[in-house]
């Protein structure tokens, strides 16, 4: 799953410490802290297509031993991009490699295969999700060093090897999509849409979509909470953005403040929305126009006194004409 990955087995009559090096124009390193007699030494950031010199440094307690193998590895599939760097200002970047999603559609099935690449436009190690058959995303990095990712109903963690650590089949209720994030516990706050969630619109019972964050437990392994931006918000205003029947919200990304325990919500067809732990409405982020009462039947609280109001530099708020969206 991870083509770009090897292991080194090591077994020595006297404890040793390892480390690597994969040469070429970006020098990837690495190296386990403890001694041990048997070493299992991951090598990552291979280069593809290529007879890979990896140094392997062994230290014991009379000194060091060298040696420099030779791993070669497959080329690309031929329909990955080429990637072209046209500035690069390292001075100003965070170290590292940069990684990214990618995703391949036909008709319905995806291949979703996120990459690493370096400063020099080399992609340095993947990971093959086509198994999957549908979108996984979004990829990322937990502070455990677990790679997670997200099908609709599936949450899987992998290491860099590109090994299954975990794989987790959520309640097929809830269907996750578009944002997945880890809050400072461990845990994950996932933007998901739920199978019985409806909406009034025009005294028509309609399902919803994408209008929850639910709240994931990695320990227990279950949904422990959930947030329903429905009762929070004006279901029917449609003045930001076309959308179909039930997609009122459309959330694209979550940001969690730790300080205060709230959450902002990135909605396509709404705005900027901040809610708290328990679930109640902080502020909207919006153009003022057309916002009415909460609520999925339309019967809750007015939601226009938690706009925010646009403001200058200079403290004083902006016209009407900038507040509604019409002008900037």
């Amino acid at each position: 799953m991870a083509p770009l990955t090897a292991e080194i087995q090591i077994s020595s009559e006297e404890v040793v410490k390892a480390s690597i090096e994969v040469l070429g124009a970006t020098t990837y390193r690495d190296s386990i802290s403890r001694y041990a007699n048997d070493v299992i030494m991951p090598v990552l950031g291979l280069y593809p297509n290529s007879d890979n010199k990896v140094v392997v440094t062994l230290d014991h307690a009379n000194g060091s031993l060298q040696d420099t193998l030779t791993i070669t590895t497959a080329p690309l599939p031929d329909w990955f991009p080429e990637i072209e760097i046209n500035t690069l200002k390292r001075d100003e970047m965070e170290p590292g490699l940069h990684a990214c999603d990618m995703h391949f559609a036909n008709n319905g099935v995806f291949r979703s295969m996120p990459f690493i690449f370096d400063d020099e436009g080399e992609v340095r190690w993947y990971l093959d999700l086509s198994f999957h058959g549908k979108m996984v995303s979004p990829f990322q990095r937990l502070k455990d060093g677990t790679i997670l990712m997200v099908g609709r109903h599936t949450i899987y963690e992998f290491d860099m090897m590109g090994k299954t650590k975990n794989k987790i089949e959520i309640d097929p209720n809830f269907g996750m999509h578009h944002d997945v994030i880890e809050i400072p516990s461990g845990n994950l706050l996932i933007c998901v849409g739920k199978r019985n969630a409806f909406i009034n619109l025009e005294g028509e019972n309609i399902l919803s979509d994408s209008d929850f964050i639910m709240h994931y437990d990695r320990g227990l392994e279950q949904i422990t909470g959930e947030w329903d931006l429905g009762k929070s918000l004006d279901v029917d205003r449609n003045d930001l953005n076309f959308f179909r029947p039930g997609d009122w919200l459309h959330m694209n990304g979550l940001a969690f403040n730790s300080n205060d325990g709230t959450t902002i919500v990135s909605a396509k067809n709404q705005g900027l929305i901040k809610v708290n732990w328990s679930d109640e409405l902080q502020w909207i982020l919006a153009p003022h126009k057309n916002w009415g009462k909460a609520g999925r039947d339309g019967q809750g609280f007015d939601t226009r006194p938690y706009l925010l109001t646009a403001i200058d530099a200079s403290g004083q708020p902006y016209p009407s004409s900038v507040q509604n969206g019409e002008t900037s």
